[in-house]
């Protein structure tokens, strides 16, 4: 049983209960053979012993959500403890073994990544299911209870486990909690990480501290004086420690092995299991292939070839016919292209990428069937190496003259090379992969591509070397998707040359050709009159046609005037909504593109010879792919299946739809590679932070191929690029096993208990909820009898009544002064419960910064970089700040997006003049700013959930010196990510673009903003809905105003 997972020893230290495969096994404390006590699909996590060593809980979403399942030692049908459609999560047995406490993410708060603590009492004789019930409202997770039950370890804050090293303001810390006092104590320091706390009496605890970068076990004491640290790890973190209870016998999971530790000799050794169970096997499986990634069709329009699910495939044009999968290999293999004929062969073969060597690269395809080389029907194939230098090489396109190859090499150069491998040159070096497309004349290519500021512009060169690539757009805002008409003279391309959308461009190339008017052309396009109908007027005729279809076959030379190129861009299409995949037309007029102006996706046309209006060509968000010239159609993949289109808009499907036998054991190994080679070859931090990335990979990659369960084996990625300790990373698996989760229903109260019957009341009713209408006779404190018509008993289930009534009409039986009532009200879901505990709290903010500035400061909340919370602060910006003297602005609680620098251009503006109209006063007129402005005092706020693009914002506030920052340090979590998709659809998530600060250029991935005033946040605070950091923020921007002037009357 190689790498189990989250091992916990029992109580008598005899057994271990630890996850594997999905499921929860137990196993001899000294090794040997495990047995299984749960079987099911879904992720079983989280187990706990109770304290005589019978029962275990563990978490499971086999219901959908994550909730809290009971199951005996001795095996059976486990039992489901709650029912909230959110999150459940285990932390330990009361010493009686009849209630357990959790943490939940039970809506309290709006805030982010806070889980609260709840003891549930367990079903006695009566079989009562019982809903938790809050300790306190502090966040807190991974709680243990004390041996006497008087005292909870807990943990605060905290990033993933599966991230290495971490340090700053985010990094877990561990509070005691006295159930007594009720008062909570700081036991370890704030920005190292420790956590995984584990009682082994009543004054001793063990947990994982952070010590150069790798969590160690550490024994403390609660004072602090005593601590001893008993392992030394160099190559991983301990995590999962427990211990039994004479606290002699500690288990811990560290270097992908169990460990078991003697407390009192010292002596730590490896612990090993076998399972003699029947397990499943990752062997062959029949795999269906339905969607197409790329596809090209030959240069006889009568065949297609196509990536689907790794591999290529290729069927005939023809209805009716099967598809052959040409390629076997567990990489992906993608993006195939119809190589020339080359003399003597009477078909095309196969050019494609494929990551098989290790890494993105070109090869060939041909059929090894004697005498018939036709892929569509072969029986073998071949792959070799396409001739030419360099490594991952990708993107490849022929030049219509089928002479030369372009591709981009490397992270992001465009090259060209002869098709025999040989003068292989690079036009353009850059470091992101450019888009581009060859001119009809295959001398010049058209590409796009970003510069280090992340803009794109579109370039032209020529494939001679005789110059340098020219700039085309020269424009600041982003453009993409050259496109080259079939005639040669025209160039479209998307431009985004305002705030929004992305519009349709073109231009013709010559001066010459833009100069005449449309009159002219009309007249050039209209031919003399047909002479008489005699014989040699008919020979004339024919030859006129002869010379005509000769000219449409001979190849156009494409001619650019450079000068006074930019005077002649014309915007062919605006929307608002953008535009995407521009196509010219085959007669080289109109241009087809996407757009969803109309309110859904669709293909439109634009005639450039004509000002008339885009029409709608047909339905769908895909574009037009290669005119083929056989065809007289495009090709089109449209959802993922390969169609034939007409300009006109009919359509020929060619579906690949088919079952290949697959070997699910090199496929997920395939998978494993992929993200390993993704995270190498796009990490933001080309050192990879100084790791052996090759063989981290090595380390891992045999338990990743080998393992049966897709949670597990996404756990075992996420462990491997944890290792380099970079935020806005993930590995996501595809085909995890999942239900649908039926959302618990929120009437708008808090739940409280009387303190006389333990029955259920109405506590606080959260204002913009169903329970705050006017129209519904609803106070706090009244007792809550039933729930359509089940009865409420003290402590009993809340979350089953309501589960699936979200937006439906539930009747609520309430009592008032001993007179029983009905309500109807129609329950919200948790997330606009969060949303209206938002609204309630900012207007909160907003009333104690109004009472205590006594008028004179405003206050704001951005909660969101993205468009939203932007044009929320445009309005809040005068709302808040209008006639004040200062404004508190608050990012804390900020997920982050990208909008830093369009708030920055509102409160860095510097004033350079002031107008006064005839009687008025001295003011700026605000329709002559490019964005609202704020030139007063300004105060920012920020904590340890201030996250990514939030945090550029507070360092750019602090090094701009616009005003001071107050709070916390932020998580030091900013990075730009972008995400990639996996050969089965699984999908990694990479950090490409690092953030650096100025001055310094400090890694804002790993160094948080540091506020010039630092205010923590306490557990008391939470409780009691302090705000120490916003009085001080209000203190401190009071002192720096001038003196408020005195009152006139």
């Amino acid at each position: 049983m190689r790498w189990p997972l989250f091992p916990q020893i029992s109580p008598n230290g005899d057994q271990v209960a630890f996850l594997w495969e999905g499921d929860l096994w137990l196993a001899p404390t000294k090794g040997g053979q495990a047995r299984r006590l749960t079987d099911h699909p879904a992720m079983d996590s989280g187990v706990r012993w109770n304290r005589s060593g019978t029962q275990l809980l563990f978490s499971s979403r086999r219901e959908g959500s994550d909730d809290i399942w009971k199951i005996s030692v001795d095996g059976g049908q486990p039992q489901r403890l709650t029912w909230w459609s959110g999150t459940d999560r285990a932390c330990d047995w009361y010493p009686d073994g009849k209630s357990i406490l959790i943490s939940s993410d039970r809506v309290d708060s709006w805030k982010r990544g806070g889980t609260r603590l709840y003891s549930l009492t367990l079903s006695g004789d009566d079989s009562t299911i019982h809903e938790p019930q809050r300790i306190t409202l502090a966040a807190a997770a991974n709680a243990r209870l004390s041996p006497s039950g008087k005292k909870i370890l807990a943990t605060r804050w905290g990033t993933g486990v599966t991230r290495q090293g971490y340090e700053g303001s985010m990094a877990s810390q561990i509070w005691l909690y006295d159930l007594t006092s009720q008062e909570w104590t700081q036991l370890t320091p704030t920005y190292k990480d420790h956590r995984s706390p584990v009682w082994i009496d009543d004054d001793h605890f063990l947990m994982v501290k952070t010590i150069d970068g790798r969590g160690q076990l550490v024994e403390r004491d609660l004072s602090g004086n005593f601590e001893k640290v008993w392992t030394n790890i160099e190559s991983d973190s301990v995590r999962s420690p427990s211990v039994s209870r004479d606290g002699q016998h500690i288990f811990f999971e560290s270097e992908m092995n169990a460990w078991h530790l003697h407390r009192g000799t010292g002596v730590l050794k490896q612990v090993s299991w076998y399972a003699l169970e029947d397990l499943s096997v990752l062997g062959l499986q029949d795999l269906s292939y339905n969607r197409a990634t790329s596809a090209s069709v030959s240069a006889d329009g009568k065949m297609l070839a196509a990536g689907s699910e790794g591999d290529i495939l290729v069927r005939r044009v023809k209805k009716g016919l099967s598809v052959n999968r040409v390629t076997h290999h567990p990489a992906k293999d993608t993006n195939p292209v119809w190589l020339p004929l080359e003399e003597g062969q009477s078909v095309q073969n196969l050019l494609f990428v494929s990551r098989r060597g290790g890494t993105e690269n070109l090869y060939t395809l041909k059929s090894t069937e004697a005498g018939e080389p036709r892929l569509d029907r072969c029986r073998s194939t071949e792959v070799t190496p396409f001739p030419g230098s360099g490594d991952r090489r990708r993107y490849p396109q022929i030049s219509p003259d089928g002479k030369l190859l372009a591709f981009v090499l490397g992270d992001g150069d465009l090259a060209i090379q002869n098709l025999d491998g040989s003068d292989s040159r690079v036009l353009h070096t850059g470091w992101s992969p450019p888009s581009f497309e060859w001119s009809p004349d295959s001398r010049w290519i058209a590409f796009s591509t970003q510069d280090n500021n992340f803009n794109r512009d579109i370039w032209l060169v020529p494939v001679d070397g005789t110059r340098a690539p020219f700039n085309l757009t020269a424009n600041p805002r982003p453009d993409r998707s050259p496109r080259w008409s079939p005639d040669g003279k025209k160039l479209a391309f998307i431009s985004q040359r305002d705030e929004s959308g992305g519009d349709l461009w073109w231009l013709w190339l010559t001066e010459a050709d833009d100069q005449p008017g449309a009159e002219d052309r009309e007249l050039a396009s209209d031919p003399l009159p047909s002479q008489e109908k005699t014989d040699d007027g008919k020979k004339e005729k024919i030859a006129a046609k002869d010379e005509k279809e000769d000219s449409a076959k001979k190849t156009p030379e494409v001619k650019i005037d450079l000068k006074g190129i930019r005077d002649r861009f014309t915007r062919a299409f605006s929307s608002d909504s953008g535009v995407r995949g521009p196509a010219w037309g085959s007669k080289s007029k109109k241009i087809f593109f996407v757009s969803s102006h109309e309110s859904s996706s669709a293909v439109y046309s634009v005639d450039t010879t004509a000002r008339s209006s885009a029409k709608k060509v047909t339905s769908g968000r895909d574009p037009f792919g290669p005119w083929i010239a056989k065809s007289k159609k495009y090709l089109r993949l449209a959802s993922g299946v390969p169609n034939l289109i007409s300009e006109s808009g009919s359509s020929t499907s060619l579906p690949i739809s088919s079952k290949f036998t697959v070997d699910q054991q090199e496929r997920q190994g395939a998978v494993f590679d992929e993200a390993w080679a993704t995270m190498r070859d796009r990490f933001y931090d080309i050192d990879l932070k100084g790791l052996d990335w090759d063989a981290i990979g090595e380390l891992y990659r045999p338990y990743a191929v080998q393992r049966r369960h897709r949670s597990e084996f996404e756990w075992i990625i996420n462990r491997m690029i944890g290792e380099l300790n970079s935020s806005h990373q993930r590995f996501t698996a595809a085909g995890k096993w999942s239900r649908s989760i039926r959302a618990t229903g929120v009437p708008g109260w808090r739940w409280e208990r009387d303190s006389d019957s333990g029955r259920y009341q109405v506590g606080q009713i959260v204002p913009g909820t169903p329970a705050a209408d006017e129209a519904v006779d609803v106070q706090p404190g009244d007792l809550i009898l039933a729930i359509d018509g089940s009865p409420l008993t003290p402590g009993s289930n809340t979350s089953i009544p309501l589960n699936g009534k979200v937006g439906k009409r539930v009747a609520f039986q309430l009592e008032r002064d001993g007179e029983a009532f009905e309500v109807i009200l129609r329950p919200i879901s948790n997330n606009v419960l969060r949303s209206r505990l938002y609204d309630h709290w900012l207007e909160e903010c907003r009333q104690q910064v109004h009472k205590e500035s006594a008028g004179r400061l405003g206050y704001l909340h951005i909660r969101s970089m993205d468009q939203t919370s932007l044009d929320r602060f445009a309005v809040q910006l005068y709302e808040a700040g209008h006639d004040r003297e200062g404004l508190i602005i608050d990012v804390r609680e900020n997920g982050g997006g990208w909008t830093t620098d369009r708030l920055l251009a509102s409160l860095t503006r510097r004033p350079h003049a002031l107008t006064q109209p005839r009687a008025g006063g001295l003011g700026y007129p605000n329709d002559r700013l490019a964005a609202p402005s704020w030139t007063k005092p300004i105060a920012v706020l920020c904590n340890e959930n201030s996250y990514s693009n939030a945090e550029i914002f507070s360092h750019a506030i602090k090094n701009l010196n616009r005003g001071p920052l107050i709070g916390m340090p932020t998580s030091g979590s900013v990075i730009s990510t972008g995400s990639s998709t996996l050969i089965d659809g699984s999908s990694i998530r990479v950090p490409f673009r690092g953030w650096y600060t100025i001055p310094g250029g400090l890694d804002m991935d790993l160094n948080g903003a540091i506020p010039d005033l630092l205010v923590p946040s306490t557990p008391e605070a939470e409780e009691n809905h302090w705000d120490f950091q916003l009085d001080m923020a209000i203190e401190q921007l009071l002192e720096d105003l001038p003196p408020a002037p005195r009152a006139t009357f």
